[in-house]
């Protein structure tokens, strides 16, 4: 079930932090660079990101991933898209994706080298729009999505 996340509840804000911390892990270990801000966040640095729309998905009572985004100049720019590990590969980021807001574009960035998240993207419509070097020793790929009425004419023609 996914719904939005209050990240000013301490509780909520503590249960992300745990997911970010376990999620940001494997992809620092898989891309060789351990300086993703997550990473370092403690529970009052998410309870202050009131900036960002969150929601998150459960399974059963427990909260398995999360999603925040911001909207940029129009565009749904995702900020974090985190998964507990244990909870991997069963469909919990295609769902939180599924949940973006359809009428926008959507925009988001990874790892050059975090293949399965590319791969992620890229099988759920997002169009790779280049590279960016943002901090020494870590490049980062740029994707795009079109709101979903264009995408879905895109794909009929």
């Amino acid at each position: 079930m996914i719904a939005a996340l209050d990240i000013t509840d301490v509780g909520t804000a503590h249960r992300i932090v745990q997911i970010q911390r376990a999620a940001y892990a494997v992809e620092a270990r898989l891309i060789g660079f351990d300086g993703i801000p997550p990473l370092t966040e403690d529970t009052a640095d998410v309870g202050r990101r009131t900036d960002l729309e969150w929601i998150g998905y459960r399974s059963g009572p427990t909260l398995a991933g999360v999603l925040a985004w911001s909207i940029v100049d129009g565009v749904a720019d995702i900020d974090r898209l985190a998964v507990e590990p244990r909870f991997a590969r069963r469909g919990v980021a295609t769902a939180l994706l599924a949940a973006l807001p359809v009428d926008r574009t959507h925009a988001v960035s990874t790892a050059e080298a975090n293949l399965p998240a590319r791969r992620l993207y890229e099988h759920l419509g997002f169009d790779f729009v280049g590279y960016a070097d943002v901090v020494q020793g870590l490049t980062i790929a740029r994707y795009r999505r079109a709101p979903a009425h264009d995408h879905a004419r895109r794909h009929h023609h």
